[in-house]
């Protein structure tokens, strides 16, 4: 299923000593698997806190080196090492930095995958990332998980229901959840 998108979308990443990816939010939607090639890689991972968002959503709250600006600095809720033929998996939205540790050129290769989609993720991050512009381009997937989980306000049945779940976005809250099935 993701054959299509594993040839499409592979990042080779060559670093010395010390190089590394500064913390950021990528802005793609699907899931991302890091495989190490040669080298160690340290990696520092953590999800959005949604209290460092505000609902006005500015622009690029997360690009590279950003989360260390922010109130507070970053914590990574999750450090550890790759080793050669070892690989990390984590969902889009995550926050993550990269720093090399061994002595030797460190070598890897990502990929992005959609299938499965995050919708687990999606659910049990939507408070942060339905306000977190650096996923803009993900805003559009909420509505697969939650349409038909939503009923419409009263005051606004005649709006189809993504008019709906975009202008909740915007207003900040969420649509009435119709029981889970």
């Amino acid at each position: 299923a993701n054959g299509g998108e594993l040839g499409a979308s592979p990042e080779v990443w060559l670093s010395a000593k010390g190089a590394g990816a500064q913390a950021h939010v990528d802005g793609h939607c699907e899931s991302t698997i890091s495989i190490q090639l040669a080298g160690t890689k340290r990696w520092r991972l953590s999800a959005v806190p949604p209290s460092q968002l505000t609902p006005l959503r500015p622009r690029n709250q997360y690009e590279d080196g950003a989360a260390y600006r922010r109130r507070g600095g970053w914590r990574p809720t999750w450090v550890g090492d790759l080793a050669p033929g070892e690989a990390i998996l984590f969902p889009p939205g995550t926050v993550h930095e990269t720093t090399t540790t061994s002595h030797e050129c460190a070598a890897s290769i990502t990929f992005q995958f959609a299938t499965p989609p995050p919708v687990l993720h999606w659910d049990a991050r939507f408070p942060a990332l339905r306000r977190l512009w650096d996923v803009h381009e993900c805003w559009a997937q909420f509505d697969l998980p939650y349409a038909s989980l939503l009923a419409p306000p009263a005051s606004s049945a005649a709006l189809p229901v993504r008019e709906l779940f975009f202008l909740s976005l915007q207003l900040g809250g969420l649509l009435p959840v119709r029981a889970r099935r």
